[in-house]
């Protein structure tokens, strides 16, 4: 990546704020291709050092050829702000997928699928994400699912486990060891992202979430309920608890193949080896490659 500065680009709009920074649609000048670039405060960074890692997002995001992680373009930096500038994404995310439309169990699981090759190319690449959500979601412009922001991901130890003593994450997709970390010598692996990918799995098919408190969390034995509306197939449910249940019975905790396995993927639409040559059940419709109509403006 050549060295670039924040005068080579144009904003147009801002599309994502977070805990680190904000992220901006830009235009740069020379090419007139448009991007995504996130604007890190440099003290944000160095005060959240213990559970943020600059260093780890650019790595993952350079290093990777997979089609399901978005790409990083340029990095660079300025006495204040440290810059990343990668592939935009005009479908939006997930999150705002579910908002604007009634998602039925058919497309749920197609965005299952993606989501699930999405996290084992992160594995694969020796890093825990540990920040699976669906605000970390994106859609490109044809529908397909990209994994971003990678900025607390772990590095695996040779055993394939991460120790931390801090509980790194959002809340409400946390799993229960990585919760109970907090201020422990805490010791996990990649089954905390598919305790994620339940909780997402959950929420797209259910329209809630499972769990209202870390304490339900951590008590998901007895907190785990399915409502009787809308109704959940039995092999959804059955994925779901496969999931939500103690990490060293976890479905993934093994292999992926175990998930791919799984009675649900046997009879669906799409298959895992070529899914992302499928056409996507929402497509996005932009009028110019700057549309954000996807996304909600600051």
């Amino acid at each position: 990546m050549s060295l670039r500065n924040s005068n080579e680009f144009i904003i147009c709009n801002q599309i994502g704020c977070g805990a680190f920074g904000e992220v901006f649609l830009v235009r740069q000048k020379s090419t007139r291709q448009v991007y995504a670039m996130k604007r890190l405060l440099k003290e944000n960074i160095i005060a959240m050092a213990n559970t943020v890692s600059f260093e780890n997002e650019i790595n993952i995001m350079t290093k990777s050829k997979s089609e399901w992680i978005v790409k990083l373009h340029y990095t660079f930096e300025d006495t204040i702000y440290q810059y990343m500038v990668m592939d935009f994404m005009p479908g939006g995310d997930i999150d705002t997928l579910m908002i604007k439309h009634n998602i039925p169990e058919k497309w749920a699981l197609f965005y299952t699928m993606e989501l699930i090759l999405a996290v084992d190319a992160v594995h694969q690449l020796g890093y825990i994400h540990r920040d699976i959500k669906p605000a970390n979601m994106l859609l490109d412009r044809n529908g397909h699912l990209k994994l971003a922001d990678f900025g607390v991901v772990a590095c695996m130890d040779d055993d394939g486990l991460v120790r931390s003593s801090i509980a790194v994450g959002t809340p409400e997709y946390m799993s229960p060891e990585v919760l109970m970390s907090q201020d422990r010598n805490g010791c996990y692996g990649r089954e905390c992202d598919w305790w994620a990918v339940g909780i997402f799995v959950y929420e797209i098919m259910v329209g809630d979430m499972p769990f209202e408190t870390q304490e339900k969390t951590i008590d998901f034995q007895n907190s785990l309920h399915f409502p009787d509306s809308p109704p959940i197939n039995e092999h959804a449910k059955s994925l779901i608890k496969g999931f939500l249940t103690d990490r060293m019975e976890r479905l993934g905790r093994h292999s992926v193949d175990d998930i791919k396995l799984h009675p649900i993927f046997s009879n669906a639409l799409w298959k895992f080896e070529n899914i992302h040559q499928s056409i996507a059940p929402i497509v996005p419709k932009l009028s110019s490659d700057d549309d954000t109509s996807n996304f909600v403006l600051f």
